[in-house]
């Protein structure tokens, strides 16, 4: 098992990772690539690392990698602003992924990484959870997406045909985070929360011709992602239960 200091300074790394990226610095200068701007960047980025995680060797470590990569993605801000703005998320994600790899290296003496994986996959709890999340929010999207299929669009081929592809695309999306956070409220034992979840979702209303149709199309698929997600976590609750 990991040691609380490590875990800490894990914590304090994605602490000035988070502050330094997204909270010190505005969306605008995120982008820009004045010298000026840069500058004050790399300062208050360095601050961060240094100041949080009280270790000069590795906030300097860290430093330096996000001002490689920074320097690497420079060029390309230049670019058109959609492409630029991918880029700069790819950055980003790179910039994190190190932060874990370099913490994980500067304590490879103390981080076995047979035990770390023997707590992670050899926990049942651990592994139910996780297999219940998977569940509930892929296979359970086709599902959901099959049956509203069947029920309400194959029946109005007019409505069918005319719907925009987004709007099913965006309802696989909230169906997502809908059963996600639905499954997280049961598991906890929550389940007076999702009467909000409830609330928030029948303020919603259609105008036009095919508001009925519209309308049943949401009910029928959030009926069906709420069953989902509330049969997984009471049936995962009572697995916990019984045999752990």
């Amino acid at each position: 098992m990991l040691s609380s200091e490590i875990i800490n300074s894990l914590l304090r790394l994605l602490f000035a990772f988070v502050l330094g990226e997204f909270v010190l610095l505005s969306k605008n200068k995120l982008i820009a690539n004045t010298s000026l701007r840069l500058a004050l960047r790399f300062l208050i980025v360095i601050w961060c690392y240094i100041f949080f995680t009280k270790n000069l060797g590795l906030g300097l470590l860290v430093c330096s990698i996000r001002l490689g990569l920074n320097l690497l993605f420079l060029s390309s801000k230049k670019m058109a602003n959609h492409f630029a703005r991918n880029l700069m998320r790819i950055e980003i994600l790179l910039s994190f992924i190190f932060i874990l790899v370099v913490w994980g290296i500067y304590y490879s003496k103390s981080i076995s990484v047979k035990s770390l994986y023997n707590s992670l996959f050899y926990d049942n709890k651990l592994l139910l959870v996780i297999l219940g999340y998977i569940l509930v929010l892929w296979p359970s999207s086709l599902f959901v997406g099959y049956f509203t299929d069947r029920l309400i669009l194959s029946k109005n081929t007019a409505f069918s045909a005319n719907m925009n592809p987004n709007i099913s695309k965006q309802s696989q999306w909230i169906g997502l985070f809908e059963r996600m956070i639905i499954l997280t409220l049961v598991l906890n034992v929550q389940y007076e929360a999702i009467g909000f979840l409830i609330t928030g979702k029948s303020i919603i209303r259609f105008s036009g011709k095919d508001s009925r149709i519209m309308s049943e199309y949401i009910l029928v698929g959030t009926l069906m992602s709420y069953t989902i997600a509330i049969m997984a976590g009471v049936l995962i609750n009572y697995i916990l239960g019984r045999l752990f």
